[in-house]
């Protein structure tokens, strides 16, 4: 099974399933009234499972991952607890498993 193609506007995901190609909001990263981007970048699919870093005010800049679903859209770790962000640099997949630092 392949991914849903994730768009990325502003705060939220955008994703389209290849059988309608209709955009859909997946999740608002950051759902409050902070005007900052989520900023998500460093993208890398392992299984059907795609992980990426985002910030949002209450973690920081933190892992993600999503399988192209509102409920599959979660935080994996805040590596830095609280609001600073935990300076991921990379992300790389290795087998079934991701790695990064």
């Amino acid at each position: 099974m392949k991914l849903p193609l994730v768009l990325l506007t502003g705060i939220s995901f955008i994703a389209t399933s290849s059988a309608d190609l209709v955009p859909r909001l997946v999740r608002d990263i950051n759902a409050t009234p902070e005007t900052r981007s989520s900023s998500p970048k460093f993208f890398t699919q392992v299984g059907n499972v795609a992980f990426f870093t985002a910030w949002d005010p209450i973690h920081g800049e933190e892992l993600w991952k999503t399988d192209g679903t509102e409920g599959g859209t979660v935080l994996v770790k805040d590596t830095w607890p609280g609001a600073d962000d935990g300076g991921i640099g990379w992300i790389v997949a290795a087998g079934n498993r991701v790695l990064f630092s």
